[in-house]
C-alpha cells in the first residue's frame, strides 16, 4: 500500500494508472548523491511556529540512517538551508506573518539540527527560494561529481523538498525520495506531494529499498572494458598477467599492479592533449609514459583484467612544486584540473590509489613517493620532505566508469591553451626541469 492511498480517491488512482503514470519506475543510476533539504530547527522543532516535532524528529532519525550509509559508501552528501535577510526584497514574497518572521530571526532557526550537522567538506547551499537549485551552486557541484541519481530528503515535503526534487528532474537527474526521510506539518500535503511526484517525475520508495541500493555490491560494471579503460586489449591483459604472476589475493594483486604502473610507466606531462590516445590505457602502456590520467587508466584497466573492479577518479589540485616551464605553458597557474587517480574495490570497499608520479621523479623533486598497501587511501601529501607545500586538493570530481576524455580535452584546451598547443616532449625534459626546480628551491 502506498503512503497516499488513504487520501487519493480510488477513481483518481485508476485514472493515473490508465494513463501509464506511476506504473513504471525511473530507477537508480550508477552515480548517486544525497541532498538533505532544510533540516533546520525552524522546520524540525515544534518550538518554532513552522516546526513540527511529531514528524520532524522521526525524519531526522531516518535521514541519519540514510546519511550514515551514504558516507560509508563514499556517496557525496549536500545540504540546503537559509539565512535571515533583513531586507524584505532579499527575503522574497513568502506568505508569512510578522510573528513568524520574528521567530525566524532567532540565530538557531536556520541552523541544521545537531544530529544532521554536516561534516567538513560536505557542501551546504544557502537558498532564498523553495528549490535548493535556485540561485545556488548545487547543479554545478553535482555535474562536477558526474552524479546521475539524486536522493532527496528533508522538510517540508509539499514545499522545498518537492521543489528541489522537481528541479532535479528538470535538470536531467534520476530522482528518488525515501518516504520516511521526508516530512511535512501537513499530513495530507505530505501525501499528496509524494503522490504527485511519484506519478510524474521520479520514484517515492521505502527507505529500506534505498539502503539496499546503496549497500548493493554492484561492481560488475567496473570489471567491463570501456573505450579508454580497454582492459580487453592484448597488451593490457599480458601486462596484468605478467605483473600479477602467482599472486591470488586481490589486495596483493592490486599492490603489485600499483607499483608496476607507478614506477614502470614514466610520468610525462607534455603530451598531445588533443589526442584521445593520450587517455587510452592500451596506448599509454604501449608508449611506456603518460600523465596522471593516462597512468590512472592503465592501472584501472590492468586491475579489471585481473578481476579487480576499478574506476578512474578525478580531482582539481594545486601543485605547489610545478616547474617554471610547465607553469608558463599552463598560463602561469599551479591549478591542475582533472588530476587522475584510481578507486579499486578491495575487501568490500573502494580504496583510492594515485600512481601518477614515479619514484625516480619524486626523488628529483624531493617529495615522498606515494606508497599503497591496498587498504588505506593513497593520496598526495600536502608537504614535501623539506616541509614545503606540495599538493593541495581543491575539488574532488568523483569517480566514473570510463575516462571522460572529451570533457578533459575541452577543459584543457580552454584552460591551458599553451599546454594543449605545445608539441609533446620526452619525459626526460620534465625530469631535467624537476631536478633544476628542486635545486633552485630554498
Amino acid at each position: 500500500m502506498a503512503v497516499w492511498d488513504d487520501v487519493i480517491p480510488k477513481d483518481e488512482l485508476e485514472k493515473f494508472a490508465s494513463g501509464g503514470m506511476g506504473v513504471t519506475r525511473v530507477g537508480f543510476g550508477d552515480t548517486p548523491a544525497l541532498v538533505i533539504v532544510d533540516m533546520s530547527y525552524a522546520f524540525v522543532d515544534g518550538a518554532f511556529p513552522l516546526g513540527d516535532s511529531e514528524v520532524g524528529w522521526p525524519a531526522v532519525a531516518a535521514i541519519e540512517r540514510l546519511r550514515a550509509t551514504a558516507r560509508e559508501r563514499g556517496i557525496p552528501v549536500f545540504y540546503s538551508t537559509s539565512v535571515w535577510k533583513e531586507s524584505a526584497v532579499e527575503r522574497g514574497l513568502w506568505k508569512r506573518t510578522p510573528e513568524v518572521d520574528r521567530a525566524l530571526q532567532n540565530p538557531k532557526a536556520y541552523e541544521i539540527v545537531a544530529e544532521l550537522a554536516p561534516r567538513a567538506g560536505e557542501p551546504v547551499v544557502i537558498k532564498t527560494a523553495p528549490s535548493a537549485f535556485f540561485g545556488t551552486d548545487l547543479l554545478r557541484m553535482l555535474v562536477m561529481r558526474h552524479v546521475d541519481t539524486l536522493i532527496v530528503a528533508g522538510m517540508v515535503t509539499s514545499g522545498c523538498v518537492y521543489a528541489t526534487a522537481v528541479d532535479a528532474f528538470s535538470n536531467g537527474f534520476r530522482v528518488v525520495i525515501p518516504e520516511e526521510c521526508a516530512a511535512d506539518r501537513s499530513r495530507i500535503g505530505h501525501k499528496v506531494a509524494l503522490f504527485n511526484f511519484h506519478m510524474k517525475y521520479g520514484d517515492v520508495v521505502p527507505l529500506d529499498e534505498v539502503l539496499a541500493y546503496l549497500n548493493a555490491p554492484d561492481v560488475a560494471a567496473y570489471l567491463e572494458p570501456t573505450p579508454f579503460i580497454d582492459s580487453d586489449t592484448p597488451n593490457v591483459r599480458e601486462f596484468a598477467r605478467r605483473i600479477v604472476g602467482d599472486e591470488t589475493d586481490a589486495v596483493g594483486k592490486a599492490v603489485r599492479l600499483y607499483y608496476a604502473v607507478r614506477d614502470g610507466i614514466a610520468y610525462a606531462p607534455y603530451r598531445d592533449f588533443r589526442s584521445p590516445e593520450t587517455y587510452r590505457a592500451s596506448a599509454v602502456l604501449r608508449e611506456g609514459r603518460g600523465f596522471c590520467v593516462g597512468k590512472a587508466a592503465v592501472l584501472a584497466a590492468a586491475a579489471r583484467a585481473s578481476g579487480i573492479p576499478a574506476r578512474p577518479g578525478f580531482a582539481d589540485v594545486r601543485n605547489h612544486l610545478s616547474t617554471p616551464r610547465l607553469r608558463a605553458l599552463m598560463g602561469d597557474t599551479d591549478v591542475f584540473y582533472y588530476h587522475g587517480y584510481v578507486e579499486l574495490h578491495l575487501e568490500g570497499r573502494w580504496v583510492k590509489a594515485t600512481p601518477a608520479f614515479d619514484k625516480a621523479l619524486c626523488d628529483r623533486f624531493g617529495v615522498h613517493a606515494l606508497d599503497f598497501d591496498g587498504r588505506a587511501d593513497s593520496l598526495f601529501q600536502p608537504y614535501d620532505r623539506a616541509g614545503r607545500r606540495h599538493m593541495e586538493y581543491l575539488c574532488d570530481r568523483g569517480a566514473t566508469r570510463d575516462v571522460p576524455a572529451e570533457d578533459i580535452m575541452r577543459t584543457f584546451i580552454a584552460s591551458y591553451p599553451g599546454l594543449a598547443a605545445a608539441a609533446p616532449t620526452p619525459e626526460t625534459q620534465f625530469r631535467a626541469e624537476a631536478e633544476q626546480t628542486s635545486a633552485d628551491l630554498p
